[in-house]
């Protein structure tokens, strides 16, 4: 008998549901996204069967499978995460996993729970329980990832078993289970897959295909039985119009270039590995692991692995370079092995670690082809981390002749190891999260070479003065500062047409009198940009040289600048492009990111906004024309989602795919389509400071993090540090001390003075004095010192009868005393 539908949009119990999988239609969002080609995801959700509890590794486990079918049939934009939780009931789900899954905003769930349900009772009422909390969690997730929305769910029913102790995990249970969820998925406009149907029998494959014994137990599939699900499953998901349609539009594996002597690289758009051929991810533990941006985001503690062949670079001897942005500040609370190249998971043989102790230290472990200890937790060097900055490691290592180095952006920094051994190279390549809590940390491009890459001083480390032209590997110098003399001049407007204007002879313009106009010089190159303020009471005309133009406009025609406003051109020939703008007669609106998905996402309504919101909420682009900037402020303590508007992309990624904003920052962007272009990101500086020095060392100094800073408190040799990762090149610092002592001032980790030219070295910054620093990668350089000299009748000046009491009484070299005689005698301790 048919039941006819309740809500005016199914009809249940008809025959199309006695399949043994059914709904396939409503993972049409999916599937559009992969016709098209835009990057996806697809959570595995459930217990041990997805986890892969039952084999000695969790390379068998639903979702490898999964993207071993995806690879091989060159399907690139989709990557499947496992999320099993082993021995998780759907309780437990509903009331502590779901929200955190749905918080990963994928496109595709596909949920697999009941199994552990069968616990104790009879088979009505674990069957009730089951039926609540799976409904309770299907209901979160629809209502924050709507259908309309593209999000697709696939609700599988758990495998077959055969255990009545514990449970009653049999037949009777299955069936009663079958019915619960062909309605929920009905209910909740999901597609069902019966697992159970399918693969029906598992009293005979006990010791068989799963695990238990014949005829007695049978709980977990093993490999053989998970294939066959993981196929089935597969055709369901990914029917053959879906991978034809994909191919016809001829999507290959994407490969990017490695430099010369690499046979490694981590791709940036997956969560594969290139080594000769594709090599898949192995094992992923507990946390979550994603793409955005080229950069792989870790959140939660776990680890990350692939296979990278044990004929793969970095034997004895060998160079591993990557960028890495921590998700703590100062030292991990427990001991991070940031990355680790082993011969297996389970073996020590050929181990090459890299880690940050809890000391602060980081460190390096080494074994040899026998699995004995090369390199004993060594110390390489003392670093305090700063939390979302990034950072490049390269670690080059000769174990022939003894010589292992580190170098940190670029610079070479710590200890040089001389341990000798033998080493033949790793088969599996490991990175970690090592925090519990939310906070997020990636990796990006990832380099194994045969050999040492740099043996000295270090290498030209690309900053953000330089761009990438082709593959994350492949730097050129942007062309800039050509033909232009001055950084920065005053200039008085002139002129009324293109030819009488007054000429601009450098990169920043401060406009300080007269009326007319402007003109930008014809010994403009590519890249260039150029910055023109207008301090006049009136606005004045900015025109382009002879023959250019301005955002795509007619040629030789100006644009106009308001008064006590700002705006900043780069130059790609004809155009020059407007980089930004600043108008402070103009508000700036306040947004609140929302949703987890492009189509959710608040819009952007102006040029300049400020936005806030909760971890993983975003916002987006509005349909711009050439030329058009976007300045975006987060002022959020979390990060956010920046989307493209609809089939555009940003810098060059797919189509559609956000980038995340970091907590604290601003970003611009320049619009040429169909592509945001980033033209710079930097993080927000309070205006003002009031610190106490602190540590006897660089790692243990008080850090500054704003650009005006007085120091309050503090003893002798104590001191504090400039920025590290946020430090921008043209970025100025100005110190002043409140002290009657002098106190140490260090330069940013690998970084240096001018003064002295050496990394990491601190200089003296003197009692009631000020000082003033520029940064220009690799060096600090000061612009003003200013030290109080006390008169001869300044009283708060200590006293002490002669040097070698000064000396006792804690008075550095430099220091001054006075005598208290008649004269009272002014001195310095020498």
């Amino acid at each position: 008998m048919l039941i006819g539908p309740t809500t005016g949009k199914h009809l249940y119990h008809t025959y199309a549901h006695e399949q043994m999988a059914f709904g396939q239609e409503k993972l049409y969002g999916f599937m559009q996204k992969v016709i098209q080609g835009t990057t996806t995801r697809i959570v595995f959700s459930g217990d041990s069967t997805t986890f892969g509890t039952a084999f000695a590794t969790s390379k068998w486990d639903p979702a490898y499978l999964f993207q071993q079918i995806l690879n091989a049939d060159n399907i690139s934009t989709v990557s499947a995460l496992n999320y099993g939780i082993s021995g998780a009931t759907t309780v437990q789900w509903n009331t502590t996993y779901v929200a955190n899954q749905i918080a990963l905003a994928a496109d595709l769930y596909v949920l697999r729970w009941g199994l552990n349900d069968a616990g104790s009772g009879d088979v009505c009422t674990c069957v009730s329980t089951f039926a609540t909390a799976l409904r309770g969690g299907l209901a979160q997730m629809r209502a924050a990832l709507p259908i309309s929305g593209g999000t697709g769910i696939v609700l599988m029913m758990p495998n077959s078993a055969y255990q009545n102790a514990g449970g009653p995990k049999n037949e009777i249970y299955f069936e009663e289970l079958r019915k619960v969820c062909e309605r929920a998925a009905l209910d909740y406009q999901c597609a069902f897959f019966d697992t159970y149907g399918l693969f029906q029998d598992s009293y005979d494959a006990g010791g068989l295909y799963m695990d238990g014994t014949y005829n007695v137990f049978s709980l977990h599939p093993w490999s053989t039985m998970e294939e066959s699900i993981t196929s089935a499953l597969y055709d369901f998901i990914m029917p053959t119009h879906i991978r034809t349609a994909f191919s016809s539009m001829n999507k290959q594996t994407q490969v990017y270039s490695t430099p010369t002597g690499s046979t490694f690289h981590v791709l940036g758009t997956t969560l594969n590995a290139d080594y000769s051929t594709a090599l898949k991810t192995y094992n992923t533990k507990t946390g979550v692991f994603f793409v955005q941006s080229n950069k792989i985001y870790c959140t939660g503690a776990g680890s990350l692995g692939w296979l990278i062949g044990t004929g793969a670079d970095g034997g004895n001897t060998g160079c591993l370079r990557f960028r890495y942005s921590p998700a703590y500040t100062g030292n991990p609370a427990t001991r991070n092995d940031i990355i680790t190249i082993q011969s297996s998971l389970t073996s020590t043989v050929d181990l090459l670690q890299f880690s940050h102790d809890t000391n602060g230290n980081l460190t390096l472990t080494v074994n040899d082809s026998a699995g004995a200890v090369i390199c004993p937790n060594d110390t390489l060097y003392a670093w305090a981390a700063v939390a979302a900055s990034e950072y490049e490691f390269e670690l080059n290592w000769n174990f022939t002749t003894g010589s292992t180095l580190l170098l940190i952006n670029g610079i070479y920094v710590g200890n040089t190891l001389a341990h000798t051994g033998t080493r033949t190279g790793g088969g599996e390549l490991m990175i970690c999260s090592p925090t519990t809590t939310a906070a997020v940390q990636y990796y990006y491009g990832i380099s194994l070479w045969a050999t040492a890459q740099h043996t000295t001083a270090g290498y030209a480390y690309r900053t953000a003065s330089r761009t990438t032209i082709a593959g994350p590997n492949i730097t050129t110098d942007i062309v800039s500062l050509q033909n232009v003399v001055l950084p920065f001049s005053t200039l008085a407007a002139a002129g009324t047409t293109q030819g009488t204007a007054a000429l601009i002879t450098s990169f920043v313009t401060l406009v300080s009198s007269g009326t007319g106009g402007v003109i930008i010089p014809t010994s403009a190159v590519a890249g260039n940009v150029f910055t023109i303020i207008n301090r006049t009471a009136n606005a004045i005309s900015v025109y382009p040289y002879l023959g250019q133009g301005i955002d795509g406009g007619t040629a030789n025609i100006p644009v106009s600048l308001s008064s006590n406003c700002a705006v900043s051109f780069c130059y790609s020939p004809p155009w020059f492009y407007t980089v930004t703008t600043a108008n402070p007669a103009v508000s700036m609106p306040a947004i609140t990111a929302l949703g987890n998905s492009q189509g959710t996402a608040a819009l952007i309504t102006a040029n300049a906004v400020m936005v806030t919101g909760t971890l993983g909420t975003g916002v987006i682009f509005p349909v711009p024309v050439n030329g058009t900037t976007f300045t975006v402020i987060n002022g959020s303590a979390v990060y956010l989602f920046l989307y493209p508007c609809s089939t555009q992309g940003i810098d060059g990624g797919s189509a559609n795919s956000a980038v995340v904003l970091e907590p604290n920052s601003t970003s611009v962007y320049i619009y040429k389509a169909p592509y945001f272009y980033t033209m710079s990101i930097a993080k927000n500086y309070a205006p003002l400071q009031p610190i106490s020095a602190a540590g006897n060392s660089q790692g243990t100094a008080t850090a500054i993090t704003c650009e005006t800073v007085l120091v309050t408190a503090g003893t002798v040799g104590q001191g504090i540090v400039l920025p590290g990762g946020n430090a921008k090149i043209g970025m100025k610092i100005v110190i002043y001390s409140d002290l009657t002592v002098t106190i140490n001032l260090y330069p940013s980790t690998g970084k240096g003075f001018s003064v002295n030219g050496g990394s990491d070295t601190p200089i003296t910054l003197y009692e009631k004095s000020s000082i003033s620093v520029v940064f220009k990668d690799p060096w600090w350089y000061i612009t003003n010192n200013t030290a109080s000299q006390p008169s001869l009748i300044e009283t708060s000046v200590p006293i002490y009868a002669n040097n070698g009491a000064a000396v006792t009484g804690g008075l550095p070299v430099g220091a001054h005393y006075r005598t208290n005689a008649d004269p009272d005698l002014l001195c310095i301790v020498h």
